[in-house]
């Protein structure tokens, strides 16, 4: 059997957060690592419609958004989409009876904001590294 080798493509990734200054952060700092195509939607159906349109690879997604329950977003994308994105919920409820929900409703991971760009890269590279080097 020949042996894969790592994705090395860029990865498109969907940041959904209201807040501007929130997003911008991620937003950056992916970009700079120019292995990334960032998009940015500021509330919970801009980025149902964004990822519609042009499903990413990943998505970092505020749990907190206006005008949808904290974890629909991620239920639409598994009913919506034939392949699920990577599925990363940044949030600044650090409560741990916060992250099991989170987790059933779809999302692969859960950080407290504000998250250390370099562990969103690492979860990033894990996930799509063929095969996943990381536990």
């Amino acid at each position: 059997m020949a042996e894969q080798s790592p994705r090395t493509s860029r990865l498109s990734v969907l940041i959904v957060e209201d807040n501007i200054d929130s997003a911008d952060t991620p937003a950056r700092f992916l970009q700079l690592a120019d292995r990334f195509d960032v998009r940015v939607a500021n509330d919970g159906m801009a980025g149902l419609q964004a990822t519609t349109a042009q499903p990413p690879d990943a998505i970092l997604c505020d749990i907190g958004l206006p005008k949808m329950d904290r974890f629909q977003l991620a239920r639409d994308l598994a009913s919506a989409l034939p392949r699920k994105p990577l599925l990363i919920a940044l949030t600044v409820y650090g409560h741990s009876y916060a992250e099991e929900p989170a987790l059933k409703a779809g999302f692969d991971h859960y950080l407290i904001k504000p998250a250390d760009p370099s562990a969103i890269e690492e979860l990033m590279r894990c996930h799509f590294q063929t095969p996943p080097p990381c536990g």
